[in-house]
């Protein structure tokens, strides 16, 4: 048996085709690597999307594992886990000597996956909150990490011949249940978001309306410039319920931690990355500024408009609310936009401008300070996206993002 040589090499387009067609008896016309999480000489986790030669498309990933001795600890333990055969044959493969394959949606931490991703399970596992349902529902998977989270559309058909679209997020993460507490204090404060319908095994699952609109981008890059300053300080300015806090201290260690990872995943990026960590923390502004509520992932794809509704930016994906400085939200948003003459350059002029016109209008509105330390935090986490993301060029763009997340540290105030 051929052995992968270590996680590097199975994000190769070729390397992704060997491995599910010739390992796991996929018939793959195409296969492609779009997600990694490494953990340096322990194991590598790297998500696959697939085309098959009749044209059907599917996911699974591979856990890479350092030590024969832990791949087998790891193989052992997901098949007891009685995994189920897919459309391809079995979910479950030892690839070779290093690396464990699961095909979506075997995944050994989120075991009853396939009770909210597959459409004939939804008649039973939604039953309790939707009613009678159709198993003409359909799913469309949004977003899927493996062995953490994944986040789909599902258009429920009850069998009255009603329809309703609701989101599904399905997770390892215990504060899933302050999510969705989140969202109903929200709603009872005014702020648009989308609605919690219910929680599921013991709060792993959370169900909320799904909201109608468009994303804020694709507004924006239409050259359209709603107003998002305002909404912003709105949320700003609700009483924060019991929220995690991200100090100054915290955002220094969490930016340490991703560089750190990111330099063992991209070693020319070591360098660089140390570098931008030093800065960090020689630059940190002082916590004496406001803590508020603040979404915590503000960018241009989690604030939606209904533009043929009320028009008011809605905001979704709160999974990293919490309360910290108004700067996190901004330099986020900010740094999102300026990201783009890296990530997608067609885009990077609307978004900045944007952009810009929300941070001059909120800055007539309410103080904010240490923006540019914030931008900086936002930069280097765009610049760990791409690469656990696998974007094209992703080396030397996240090098690129590095690059602007220091001369925004460096100028900040």
């Amino acid at each position: 048996m051929i052995t992968f040589a270590g996680p590097t090499e199975l994000i190769d387009a070729g390397a992704a085709h060997v491995l599910l067609n010739d390992r796991c008896g996929v018939p793959v016309r195409e296969a492609a690597a779009e997600y990694v999480r490494h953990k340096p000489e322990q194991s590598t986790v790297v998500a696959f999307r697939f085309t098959t030669t009749d044209g059907a498309t599917g996911r699974a990933y591979a856990n890479w594992n350092a030590e024969t001795g832990r791949a087998d600890e790891v193989y052992r333990k997901a098949a007891t886990l009685r995994p189920r055969d897919t459309p391809w044959g079995a979910g479950l493969h030892r690839a070779d000597d290093h690396t464990v394959v699961y095909m979506f949606p075997n995944d050994p931490r989120l075991r009853r996956m396939r009770w909210y991703v597959t459409p004939r399970k939804l008649k039973r596992s939604l039953a309790a909150v939707a009613g009678p349902v159709s198993g003409r529902s359909e799913v469309t998977i949004l977003r899927y990490k493996p062995e953490r989270r994944v986040v789909a559309k599902v258009n429920l058909h009850r069998r009255t011949g009603e329809t309703s679209p609701l989101l599904l997020r399905y997770t390892t993460d215990k504060d899933q249940g302050q999510l969705a507490g989140l969202g109903r204090y929200l709603h009872g404060q005014g702020v648009p978001t989308p609605r919690p319908v219910a929680q599921l095994e013991n709060g792993a699952v959370t169900i909320d309306e799904f909201v109608p609109g468009e994303q804020l981008r694709e507004i924006v890059e239409r050259g359209l410039s709603p107003d998002l300053a305002r909404p912003l300080l709105d949320l700003h300015r609700v009483k924060p319920p019991n929220l995690p806090r991200r100090s100054i201290a915290h955002e220094v260690a969490k930016a340490e931690s991703g560089l750190a990872g990111l330099a063992a995943w991209h070693p020319q990026a070591a360098g660089l990355a140390t570098d931008v960590g030093r800065l960090l923390r020689d630059k940190a502004p002082s916590d004496q500024e406001p803590f508020v509520l603040v979404h915590g992932d503000l960018h241009a794809k989690n604030v939606l408009i209904d533009l043929a509704g009320d028009a008011r930016p809605c905001f979704v994906d709160l999974e990293r609310a919490a309360i910290g400085p108004a700067a996190i939200d901004l330099g986020c948003y900010l740094a999102h936009a300026r990201a783009m003459s890296v990530r997608q350059p067609s885009f990077a002029g609307a978004a900045l401008a944007h952009a810009d016109l929300t941070v001059e209008s909120y800055r007539r509105r309410s103080s904010l300070q240490g923006l540019g330390w914030h931008v900086g935090i936002g930069l280097i986490d765009q610049a760990l996206l791409v690469a656990r993301h696998l974007e094209p060029d992703w080396e030397q763009n996240s090098l690129a993002l590095l690059q602007l997340a220091q001369s925004a540290v460096e100028s900040a105030q």
